[in-house]
């Protein structure tokens, strides 16, 4: 689960770099919606 979360944070430092706010805000909801499901 770290190694998860570790990939979670580099990828969204890689979208966040672009500068698309569509692709970070697409990546956000995603991850929420994972983050969400393997919390419950």
């Amino acid at each position: 689960m770290y190694d998860y979360i570790k990939k979670v944070e580099l990828a969204h430092s890689v979208f966040h770099g672009t500068g698309n706010y569509f692709r970070e805000t697409f990546f956000n909801s995603v991850a929420g919606i994972f983050f969400c499901l393997s919390y419950f």
